[in-house]
């Protein structure tokens, strides 16, 4: 199973499209990902293993109260074998964006 499929399904129950970024739907409120990936455990030459620094964007409008949404957010990838990911609020006059940071591997 790939990254983006890990990531996918410890998140379709939310209820939300989950998408890679960019997000190209209709939706008000979705979360979209990237991530960057580096080796680690390095032997010959070669990674032993993939390890990512994942970044998964909720974005919902100003008139939503998305907090129980994080929680559940969190609660999916962990469940999912994710760290427990830290958020920042990126929101601004577009309307509310939230950042989970979180580790992953391959």
């Amino acid at each position: 199973m790939t990254i983006e499929q890990k990531i996918i399904n410890a998140l379709k129950d939310i209820g939300l499209p989950v998408v890679p970024e960019p997000y190209t739907g209709d939706a008000l409120e979705y979360l979209t990902f990237s991530y960057d990936l580096f080796g680690s455990l390095f032997a010959e030459g070669k990674p032993g293993t993939i390890l990512y620094d994942i970044s998964l964007h909720h974005y919902a409008p100003f008139n939503s109260n998305p907090g129980a949404t994080r929680i559940k957010i969190c609660t999916a990838l962990s469940a999912a074998g994710f760290a427990w990911p830290s958020i920042t609020n990126a929101s601004d006059n577009e309307g509310q964006h939230w950042v989970f940071e979180f580790p992953g591997r391959e």
